[in-house]
């Protein structure tokens, strides 16, 4: 349980998680066709900055960092949903 709780605390757990989520955007870039890139890709740097975003806030950082991270996941959401809308 003190291993979990020092990879939650000090924000590793947010790093493993984003080269999990890098490894899923190498994956989409190889083997996925060319027109379902971009919307796969733009949900990828949603989680991407939702984790950064976590990240910030478990390591305490100022708040406008958080909000900064929370934008554009919100930003790539919204790509990521018009991308799908638009098929």
């Amino acid at each position: 349980m003190a291993l979990i709780e020092g990879l939650v605390r000090d924000g590793t757990v947010a790093l493993l998680a984003l080269v999990i989520l890098g490894l899923e955007g190498l994956a989409i870039l190889f083997a996925a066709k060319r027109q379902a890139r971009l919307p796969l890709l733009a949900n990828a740097a949603s989680g991407v900055a939702l984790i950064l975003a976590l990240r910030a806030a478990l390591l305490g950082q100022a708040p406008h960092w958080i909000a900064l991270w929370l934008g554009l996941g919100f930003a790539a959401h919204l790509l990521d949903v018009f991308g799908r809308l638009r098929r």
